[in-house]
């Protein structure tokens, strides 16, 4: 193995003695650029190794695959020619060309390597498959790279125009004008213009073919450790098409050239460790780009934060299809082989990091036990094989592989011979203009299986065109064009979500409301917490009518904690019920569709961008796992006189030790959230100056405007921590919102300061121990106002109420403290249906709960359009 390693060695030297003519002109002596050449691989076949080892996946060079075509790749040192390497020029030449931009040699022009770290955008190396041996092949892949590869160059020309015939001085100095962005770049450019471009594009493609008719259908040799081996010799020159890639492997669909494409992503992946996710996608499939960048990022970074791990490895993602799918028609799609996972990927889009397209391309894998004559379920098996692979060293069994799954019915869309867009799972018609936002990719295939549409083939360079047309118009429109519109600029101010109302036509539409605090002037988070109970027939309608909308304004980003139980038991807050707590992830769809409906119908200019949405949850099982000992502290400690330490003996509604342990559980889901608040403002570089912090249990009656304070002023220089003015045991509890350094000291201090708390003060050592209210009133409020300088405010602007599982609604939650208080009448009329019908039960002696009957709403803005906002929310809002 030594003499192999030296011999290959040799010939990298000849190769770069060779090639020296050809080599880019950076400014260095040719003698000096093949030394450079020489010291930097040497010196990145030692970094791979380190990585290899330190990766766990040191896999055996000893068992690689041979065949002639690898062994025909090295020996002739024309064929190490590079993709590209330094341009002349720092302008990335027209879309389709290269006109020259640099000359073929043995290195890329990567004077860095970048490793992946919080605040990056994760990448993406696309491979398209195409063929060379037809026109309507090479036209489609022009298509492409002047469509959804090309999108950024297509916005910013339009907002270029919409500028030109401007009377604005110079638009495009204003917030909502979008910057020249080149987030989309050819395999070439990136190599090629490396130092320049790197940052900033997320999508490097690339057009793989196989271009050597006497070669082996696949190239799959683990000992290649430089991914220009892998291409054929005349691979590129100044007129070649940008993107495209020659593979030296014999043109095929199902016999080895996918498998082909993940050894070279792989290849590439460690020369460029920045880049995450190695792709494959149809070459008739169509990405919504801008869309598909926001949705993935998202889910990226959600992943690994939900980890606490920012390496991305062992993820899987794509459109997912159950076991049972395989083999449902044996003509279409048979399954000759049990498949290896419980689902696989559609194969018209998939992705996978980087170590595991390493994987499936490695002697390791069992790729010849496990395919079958369909790539998409091949590949998945080939990536589930890893879960128990004992030939990977030092592997654990059952390792995860975590999988990002996209939806079929909002994604997979077939396109008539109309040019219009169809949903795959209902096959009804498909509103572009209205839900522009929603879709990542649409592919056609012919799919005759039971309740399937039937799919044109989506072949048709014209078709492709005119659907891309139709989304990049509606997007820019959408998102920046009523912004950027002649004549407008300075004449409107920013849509009111406040003052939704129904127009004539029955749509959501927006009033203009005068506000101090604008559209992304300030970056604010509104945070939940606890056990979500009735959450989809209760709290979600009146959190998207009374949280959401008035909110939405201001861009915040939302961030959720919730336990995942089953089951809630009775007690002396309700009776028991089943709890659907997945139902609260329903958060995230109310979010993106509000905001769409709010910027489709917008009548002004800035729209808003969708903000994140981010979830995080316990079981029983990890909420004891992580304070497990501090709950048997706080149950057994007692102070010198033989009384409970931290537990309120002398509330006499507390029973030991249930009621301690809640509070912990609530108190741990406050923390949760906000460490997962904190975590992700760092991945992305933000910075929250306003938070609030909601129950996820209670209906909200009255809309609640984090930024309103009193008087009907806006809190514009962000001194003021609001709670709620009634329930108050001595004070209210149950929220708060306010400026970030106030708010988190409610949040997120809790438990550091309640040992010296229980100690020292003295409503405490009389019993109260960590009453929660008298906590805040006596600790924590103290701290906000008189260490930190904030004022405190107590409203009776709002009320909510909390329900239980059972659907039991505590109707007269607000009642102490706020007698005058209407809840359940504005309960009834705003935030039920028309068909629903309530009575009261006695609970205690002391309260109600308030039971009602409706059928439920699919549609998650049924309140919205059901029961439309006809007036203003709130009142004028003055600054302060």
């Amino acid at each position: 193995m030594v003499n192999e390693q030296s011999t290959a060695g040799r010939r990298v030297a000849v190769a770069a003695e060779k090639m020296d003519a050809k080599m880019c002109d950076d400014g260095l002596p040719s003698r000096r650029k093949r030394q450079h050449t020489l010291l930097a691989r040497l010196a990145g076949v030692f970094v791979l190794v380190l990585l290899n080892l330190n990766r766990g996946l040191n896999i055996d060079i000893e068992s690689r695959v041979d065949h002639p075509s690898t062994q025909s790749v090295i020996d002739s040192p024309k064929n190490m020619t590079s993709l590209f390497s330094k341009p002349t020029s720092n302008e990335v030449g027209d879309v389709g060309t290269i006109q020259g931009i640099c000359g073929p040699h043995s290195e890329s022009n990567k004077q860095t390597s970048s490793f992946p770290h919080p605040g990056k955008h994760p990448k993406f190396l696309f491979g398209i498959p195409s063929t060379l041996s037809s026109m309507l092949e090479k036209e489609r892949r022009q298509t492409f790279r002047e469509t959804y590869l090309n999108f950024d160059r297509q916005i910013y020309d339009m907002a270029m125009k919409h500028q030109s015939g401007s009377s604005h001085t110079n638009i495009s100095s204003l917030p909502n004008f979008p910057k020249q962005h080149n987030r989309v770049c050819s395999l070439q450019e990136w190599t090629c213009k490396y130092d320049q471009i790197h940052e900033e594009c997320q999508i490097i493609y690339a057009f793989f073919v196989g271009d050597n008719a006497t070669a082996p259908p696949y190239i799959l040799d683990d000992s290649l450790r430089d991914f220009r081996s892998m291409l054929v010799s005349n691979n590129y020159n100044a007129t070649e098409e940008l993107g495209l890639v020659r593979l030296n492997i014999r043109e095929n669909q199902f016999d080895g050239k996918m498998t082909t494409w993940f050894q070279f992503a792989a290849l590439v992946g460690e020369e460029f460790p920045e880049i995450d996710y190695a792709v494959k996608l149809d070459s008739d499939t169509l990405v919504f780009t801008p869309n598909f960048l926001e949705n993935l990022e998202f889910r990226h970074w959600k992943l690994l934060n939900e980890r606490n791990n920012l390496k991305t490895e062992r993820i899987y993602g794509g459109v997912k299809y159950p076991k049972s799918y395989c083999g449902k028609d044996e003509k279409h799609h048979a399954c000759p082989l049990p498949l290896v996972g419980d689902t696989y990927m559609s194969g018209e889009l998939n992705f996978m990091s980087m170590d595991l397209a390493r994987y499936i391309a490695s002697p390791a894998c069992p790729r010849e036990n496990i395919t079958i004559p369909h790539e998409d379920v091949s590949l998945s098996n080939y990536v589930y094989s890893y879960t128990n692979n004992q030939k990977l060293p030092g592997h654990v069994k059952n390792t995860t592989i975590d999988r990002i799954f996209v939806q079929q019915e909002h994604l997979l869309l077939t396109f008539n011979e109309s040019a219009a867009m169809k949903s795959r799972k209902t096959g009804q018609s498909v509103n572009l203009q209205k839900q522009f936002r929603k879709f990542l990719w649409g592919h056609c295939n012919p799919r005759p299986l039971k309740n399937d549409a039937l799919y044109a083939f989506f072949k048709d360079p014209k078709k492709v065109r005119k659907i891309w047309s139709d989304f990049i118009t509606f997007y820019y429109d959408g998102v920046y064009g009523r912004s950027s519109k002649a004549g407008n600029h300075g004449k409107e101010k920013a849509a009111s979500p406040q003052n939704i109302h129904k127009s004539r036509k029955g749509k959501l539409e927006s009033r203009d409301e005068k506000s101090d605090v604008t559209d992304n002037t300030t970056a604010c988070a509104i945070l939940f917490f606890g056990l979500p109970r009735s959450f989809k027939r209760y709290v979600l309608p009146s959190i998207i009518r009374n949280v959401l909308v008035p909110n939405l304004k201001y861009n915040c980003d939302y961030y959720i904690h919730y336990y995942q139980i089953d089951r809630e038991e009775s007690s002396r807050s309700g009776y028991a019920g089943k709890l659907n707590t997945d139902d609260v992830l329903l958060l995230e769809s109310a979010v993106r569709q509000l905001h769409n409906e709010s910027n489709l119908n917008s009548t002004i200019g800035n729209t808003l961008t969708l903000p994140r949405v981010s979830f995080v949850s316990d079981t029983n099982a990890t909420f004891w796992e992580a304070r497990g000992n501090l709950v048997e502290k706080y149950r057994t400690a007692k102070r010198n006189n033989g009384k409970f330490l931290y537990f309120p003996s002398e509330e006499p509604n507390y029973v030991y030790p249930t009621t301690m342990d809640n509070i912990v559980k609530q108190w741990h889901s406050i923390e949760t959230v906000w460490n997962e608040m904190e975590q992700s403002a760092k991945v992305l570089n933000k910075t929250y100056s306003r938070v609030a912090m909601l129950r996820s249990d209670v209906i909200f009656i009255d809309p609640i405007d984090i930024y309103l304070i009193q008087n009907g002023k806006k809190d514009i220089r962000n001194r003021y921590i609001t709670i709620p003015d009634w329930a108050g045991w001595p004070v209210n509890d149950r929220m708060v919102y306010g400026p970030y350094n106030a708010v988190k000291v409610w949040a997120a201090e809790r438990f550091e300061r309640l040992d010296n708390y229980v100690r020292t003060d003295v409503i405490s050592r009389a019993g109260y121990g960590m009453h929660p209210e008298k906590f805040l009133n006596r600790a924590l409020l103290p701290h906000i106002t008189k260490k930190l300088g904030y004022q405190l405010e107590k409203t009776k602007r709002f009320c909510f109420v909390r329900v239980r599982a059972d659907g039991g609604i505590w109707i007269d939650d607000c009642n102490k403290g706020f007698p005058e208080n209407n809840a359940t009448r504005t309960f009834t009329r705003d935030l039920l249906p028309d068909d629903a019908t309530c009575q009261r039960q006695a609970f205690e002696w002391w309260a109600d709960q308030l039971y009602c009957n409706f059928t439920e709403r699919d549609d998650l803005l049924w309140n919205l359009k059901e029961k439309p906002i006809l007036q203003s929310l709130s009142a004028t809002s003055n600054a302060t």
